[in-house]
């Protein structure tokens, strides 16, 4: 979705990184909290995003953090 869609959605970013193959981000859209994150290798870009009640953090933290460890981005 990216950032702009975010914004048009009124998310308010509290992670907004760009890194060497890609970018991160992460914020609330109401009650809602989003972690987005792409990674772009061999010409394919991967991404994923998360989106879940804030009520879910503690336990969506660590399902966040397992996806980032295992993620096999896309290309050769």
């Amino acid at each position: 979705m990216a950032r702009r869609g975010w914004q048009q959605k009124k998310a308010a970013l509290a992670l907004d990184q760009k890194l060497a193959t890609g970018y991160v981000l992460s914020g609330t859209v109401g009650q809602r909290i989003f972690y987005e994150k792409a990674v772009l290798r061999a010409g394919t870009l991967t991404t994923f995003i998360w989106e879940y009640p804030a009520a879910q953090k503690q336990a969506m933290d660590a399902v966040i953090r397992h996806t980032i460890s295992t993620l096999q981005p896309g290309g050769d």
